[in-house]
């Protein structure tokens, strides 16, 4: 729903509602429980669908190494959080991503809030431990996040079977 600039300052001065980039006005992101949503996309959410057949581009970043993209969008925990990512192949259990790596993001530092709670402001960078494009083009794997609040009372997780790509030149 969207308000009249006046109605909107009115409604931000007397709630706990918080105008989101779109002009909308949001809801109180912690009244759902935790639960967070998986996506990728350079620039934009791009969904992936929970039946297996979501794609990941790999890239060969500018330092020589390959990552892919990873998003989330969450409710029910705090704007202050740790995101952390895991790629694991399908094939052999391999973990291609560094364990234990993880990345603080708090509201207008990495994350925007939205009428549903709050989400990536952009792509975080999924790093692989790979040589080489042939080491994970092709393969399946378990792409995992995990959102866990800075005070680390509580967490949600999400995770998706998706095919690695490396489509683009």
């Amino acid at each position: 729903m969207r308000l009249p600039g006046l109605a909107l300052i009115a409604c931000v001065a007397c709630s706990s509602s918080v105008p989101t980039v779109d002009g909308g006005v949001t809801v109180d992101a912690a009244r759902c429980a935790p639960r967070v949503e998986l996506g990728s996309g350079e620039r934009a959410w791009q969904s992936l669908p929970l039946d297996g057949t979501g794609r990941a581009e790999l890239v060969h970043g500018s330092q020589g190494g390959y990552h892919i993209y990873g998003r989330v969008r969450y409710c029910g925990l705090a704007s202050d959080v740790y995101l952390s990512f895991r790629v694991t192949a399908l094939d052999d259990g391999a973990v291609l991503t560094v364990e234990g790596d993880r990345l603080r993001r708090v509201l207008g530092r990495g994350l925007v809030q939205t009428a549903a709670g709050y989400e990536s402001a952009t792509s975080e960078l999924v790093i692989l431990q790979i040589s080489g494009p042939a080491q994970a083009a092709g393969r399946r794997v378990r792409f995992e996040a995990r959102v866990l609040d800075a005070a680390g009372s509580a967490m949600a997780t999400d995770a998706r079977e998706v095919t690695v790509v490396d489509e683009v030149p």
